[in-house]
């Protein structure tokens, strides 16, 4: 396999104090390489696959050359891995918001909105819980609304300033599983519970 260490490259944008770099290898992985200020020395970021492929074919095939060889930002730009939520963030409580781990909120509002229907057909009202120091709200759907209601009471005006927890699980409709958000009494609060003897 064809070293590229200490190969000089310009790159599109400064680095640091210049747009001049050498390549180094990463210490911690081998097979990595990554820029380094030709000036300062500063570490850069770590070179993406295929500017370490293109870098090796160049040398391969041409020998290594005397004048810095110069690479793109599209060589040289990190590959950005998204997925729908990050393309398409929600300003609803999802079950991915939650990184797998149960959250427990205080509830500050609670209002109903018309929200359009995602399987067409116009407007449906729904009713949205908002919650402290939280910038997104729960669509609050009939499971979610009786866990509340058992806890604080079918009365929505007596929920604000009421803690409950939101925890991601699974749901199946239609012989399709998906992730849900659910509703239950703040673990911490129901370990805490006194026992009267």
């Amino acid at each position: 396999m064809t070293n590229i260490t200490g190969l000089r490259v310009q790159l599109a944008a400064k680095i640091c104090c210049c747009a001049n770099a050498v390549v180094a290898r990463v210490e911690d992985d081998a097979g990595a390489y990554e820029l380094r200020c030709a000036e300062c020395g500063s570490r850069g970021e770590r070179l993406p696959e295929r500017a370490v492929d293109f870098l090796r074919s160049t040398v391969r095939v041409f020998g290594t050359p005397s004048a810095p060889i110069f690479l793109s930002s599209a060589l040289t730009r990190k590959a950005t891995a998204m997925n729908r939520d990050e393309l398409f963030p929600s300003k609803y409580i999802k079950a991915a918001d939650l990184g797998g781990k149960p959250l427990a909120v205080t509830i500050k509002s609670v209002a109903v909105e018309a929200l359009n229907n995602p399987n067409g057909g116009g407007q449906q009202d729904k009713l949205l819980v908002g919650f402290v120091n939280q910038p997104k709200r729960l669509v609050c759907n009939k499971t979610n609304f009786n866990s509340i209601a058992d806890l604080h009471g079918d009365e929505t005006d007596n929920w604000p300033g009421k803690r409950i927890e939101l925890y991601p699980t699974k749901a199946s409709m239609g012989g399709k599983s998906f992730d849900v958000v659910r509703v239950r009494a703040p673990i911490k609060d129901a370990l805490n519970d006194e026992i009267n003897i």
